[in-house]
């Protein structure tokens, strides 16, 4: 889903952001993200845009730090209202993110509270499509308290590098 090398290095930074910090701030600045400004009037395009590109990221984001860290009860009231946007692209990345939330749980219904019965009839039937993972999955990145001291010791890849001096300034 990522084109720019912008678009790549955003996400690089939030990965960045999240193992620093708590993954519930992060979350809740992009989830705030997701609503339209009372103060600022965008187009429709462009909210719908941002709107896409923050539900891929935070689908990233429980993909690599899994739901224990990106807590699924912050998400699933935002992300089970936007099933109901008309636009595809928003309606598809909604999607996306229950769906990688089955592919840790096996289950999402319990989830999907608030979630209309047309969009929760989608949701199963795409789940069933999917089936239940055959392996759990296992986090691939921790916050930065959690690992190891000989992880932290490890020099940092460039692009981390990067990314961390540009959450310093």
């Amino acid at each position: 889903f990522l084109v720019t090398r912008a678009e790549k290095t955003a996400l690089r930074v939030l990965v960045v952001a999240v193992e620093r910090c708590e993954a519930s701030a992060v979350v809740s600045a992009m989830l705030e993200a997701l609503k339209p400004s009372p103060t600022k009037k965008l187009p429709r395009g462009i909210l719908m845009k941002r709107s896409t590109a923050c539900l891929a990221a935070l689908k990233h984001l429980i993909s690599l730090f899994g739901p224990k860290r990106v807590a699924p009860k912050l998400l699933t009231k935002p992300v089970g209202e936007l099933l109901k946007e008309t636009d595809k692209g928003v309606k598809e990345a909604a999607y996306g993110v229950f769906l990688e939330l089955h592919a840790w749980y096996g289950v999402v219904e319990s989830l999907a509270e608030g979630v209309p019965e047309k969009q929760l009839a989608e949701l199963k039937r795409r789940c069933e499509q999917a089936g239940t993972p055959e392996e759990p999955r296992v986090a691939t990145h921790f916050y930065r308290s959690e690992k190891p001291e000989e992880v932290k010791a490890a020099a940092a890849t460039p692009l981390e590098q990067d990314a961390e001096e540009i959450l310093r300034k």
